[in-house]
């Protein structure tokens, strides 16, 4: 019974370091992740205005095809955007005056503003504010 004490008293440091450890590589991995699919409505929309301004004959993707594509991309944006807001009220890397602001810009701005915001919030350290 005391020895199970010590336990609960004194964890195994290696073990947390080791538990640590995995976690750091698991949040590295979906925040690569979460970075790949972000740049999908970007890329998806540049696709789209290079195929419009072809010629009919010289179109490299059929419009069928893009149509196809689009509910696919359709669906991943409104994972991220759900993801970004709930990050959103939930992280402290965005100053509370700012958080409405940028839950705005994702929703009217989302091809641009999602991986802009990948890369200041999820992947970077957020935006500190001057002193006044």
């Amino acid at each position: 019974m005391d020895d199970c004490y010590e336990k609960e008293k004194f964890p195994n440091f290696f073990a947390t370091f080791e538990q640590t450890k995995k976690n750091k590589t698991m949040r590295t991995i979906i925040q690569l992740l979460v970075g790949l699919l972000s740049l999908i409505p970007f890329t998806f929309t540049a696709i789209v205005a290079i195929n419009a301004v072809q010629t009919p004959d010289a179109r490299f993707i059929e419009f069928q095809t893009l149509i196809n594509w689009l509910l696919l991309v359709v669906l991943v944006m409104i994972g991220l955007i759900s993801y970004f807001v709930v990050h959103i009220f939930n992280t402290d890397k965005i100053p509370t005056s700012r958080k409405t602001f940028w839950t705005i810009i994702l929703f009217f701005g989302h091809v641009i503003a999602i991986p802009v915001y990948w890369f200041l919030f999820i992947w970077g350290d957020g935006i500190t504010e001057k002193p006044s």
